[in-house]
């Protein structure tokens, strides 16, 4: 594989042995998160009722990425990674919670729970120095939007613009087994949650 580090060889056995350092090789790691996750991929974020009501706000990942599911206060459910856009630290903080706006803990950004920036402190500075530059523009500068879908009580995201069709990259199998189970007119209840963290990749 002419690709690999210099310093990573398949074993002479063949594909059908699988080296160890496929595991633990950074650069593959890189490339599989850019390809598998962040790419034109659907990834799970929750359920619906994780976000019950205007405000409601749940973190997650997708991979490496922190993401943040908000259901707006038109009812609209988006997906945020949870970044903001100055410093690229992360704005929510909590695991879950209600919010009017979500505030990055920085330097106080504000944005509404579509992700757009409505604050910056100090935006024209004080006493005639430091602020914004005259044609910083706040819609250019809000936490970025996934691509979303919700069907039934599930919610998916992407990163790509140019995802595929939800359906089309699901297919009839695995849309039929999701429906029966998220999608079949029944109220879902979240009776709990369950978190591991596994040192691997």
């Amino acid at each position: 594989m002419n690709d690999m580090p210099f310093n990573r060889t398949w074993p002479a056995e063949g594909v059908h042995r699988v080296p160890t350092w496929i595991y633990t090789d950074q650069d593959l790691f890189d490339r599989e998160m850019e390809h598998f996750w962040y790419g034109r991929f659907w990834n799970f974020i929750g359920l619906t009722c994780e976000v019950p009501e205007p405000g409601s706000y749940k973190r997650s990942f997708i991979a490496a990425r922190h993401v943040v599911m908000t259901r707006g206060l038109d009812g609209t459910i988006n997906v945020l990674e949870n970044r903001c856009s100055h410093r690229a630290t992360p704005v929510c903080w909590k695991a879950a919670g209600q919010a009017r706006n979500l505030v990055c803990p920085y330097h106080q950004w504000t944005y509404d729970l579509d992700g757009k920036l409505i604050g910056v402190p100090l935006m024209r500075g004080a006493r005639g120095a430091g602020g914004m530059p005259k044609d910083f523009d706040r819609s250019e500068h809000g936490m970025r939007q996934l691509k979303v879908v919700v069907r039934g009580a599930s919610v998916w995201a992407s990163f790509a613009d140019d995802a595929p069709d939800f359906e089309t990259y699901c297919g009839p199998t695995v849309l039929a087994r999701l429906d029966r189970v998220f999608n079949n007119g029944r109220k879902v209840r979240l009776l709990g949650t369950s978190r591991q963290l596994l040192p691997n990749n």
